[in-house]
């Protein structure tokens, strides 16, 4: 994003921050005065290509991460006290093998910043 934006911007277009801009850029961009040089189009089309690629990738992490969660048998435990979503349970079930490595709650709670 902050490439693309960078590019506009050298011909004095400056691009609204956000994710909703980014994905709509060519639509907002054909709404701008002035052209820009094909050269320039045609980067500013493989660096959307990638940053969509990008996006893929990371809602793909993001399910997994979830699927991990609802399958393991603590996820639903760990993910009822309050203020644990789904990145935190994961977190927990990915770096703590089990709960008795932990002679107190409170040393397992300081981990994974959970205050007791």
């Amino acid at each position: 994003m902050n490439r693309i934006g960078s590019f506009l911007l050298e011909f004095g277009i400056s691009l609204p921050r956000g994710h909703s801009k980014m994905r709509g850029l060519f639509s907002w961009l054909a709404m701008q005065k002035g052209s820009l040089p094909p050269m320039l189009t045609r980067e500013i089309i493989g660096q959307h290509e990638y940053y969509l690629y990008l996006n893929t990738q990371i809602e793909e992490k993001v399910k997994k991460r979830i699927q991990l969660v609802e399958q393991h048998p603590l996820g639903t435990l760990l993910k009822s006290i309050p203020g644990v979503g789904d990145m935190t349970a994961s977190l927990c079930i990915a770096n703590i093998s089990s709960a008795s490595d932990f002679k107190e709650w409170a040393k397992h709670g300081c981990l994974v910043r959970l205050s007791a």
